[in-house]
This record gives C-alpha cells, sequence and structure tokens, in this order.
C-alpha cells in the first residue's frame, strides 16, 4: 500500500523511497501531517475564511471577530499559508486564496469541513 502526503508518494510497503528523498523525510511528513489539517479545522472552526471575504485583514482584527488569541491565529494563518489556504499580503495582514474561498460558510461549493 502507498500513501500520498503533500503529493509525495511513500512506500509504506517497505519500497525505497522516492527519488530526491532523504532518509527519514517520509517519517516526518507522516508524523506531522496532521497539523496542517488541524490548522484548517481551526481556520473554519473560528469563521477565519467568513471574516476574510471582503479582503485582506490584520490579524489582529481577525483575532478579534472571531474572539482568538492573536498570535495563536498568526500561526494557524502562517501554516495554512505555507499550504496554499491563505496568503500574507503585508506583515501579520492575511488574505483568502482561491482555495481558501472555497472554505467560506456561504458558498454553494463549500468545502468547509
Amino acid at each position: 500500500m502507498t500513501a500520498s502526503t503533500s503529493g509525495i508518494t511513500s512506500g509504506l510497503s517497505g519500497s525505497a523511497p522516492a527519488a530526491g528523498q532523504r532518509p527519514g523525510e517520509v517519517l516526518m511528513q507522516l508524523a506531522t501531517g496532521y497539523m496542517a489539517s488541524a490548522a484548517l479545522y481551526a481556520a473554519t472552526k473560528l469563521a477565519i475564511p467568513d471574516i476574510l471575504k471582503s479582503g485582506p485583514k490584520p490579524t489582529s482584527e481577525i483575532a478579534r471577530a472571531c474572539g482568538a488569541h492573536e498570535d495563536a491565529v498568526y500561526r494557524v494563518l502562517r501554516a495554512l499559508s505555507s499550504a496554499g489556504v491563505f496568503t500574507e499580503t503585508a506583515p501579520r495582514t492575511f488574505a483568502l486564496t482561491a482555495d481558501g474561498e472555497l472554505l467560506q460558510s456561504d458558498r454553494p461549493d463549500s468545502l468547509r469541513p
């Protein structure tokens, strides 16, 4: 059986790592893969995609709107920016990407978990 993590096929059946992978890289991807899904869950639970619907906002405003700690919101948004869900348009200011827009609650094609 093989599993795909971020587009990289890892050999769970004992096969050799994919070309270009260092030893342990697959293990690190498997061990930390939950972080992106946890951040995605937190962002949608706090309705951050809905808060950003009108455009980029600083983390202080986002945190105030969703009732969360500003530094925690910043860390979640930075993590999801590296995955392409949000984009940091200025220091500590974030906007939705096309993928992030799919997490808005009022969209008929919403992929919100």
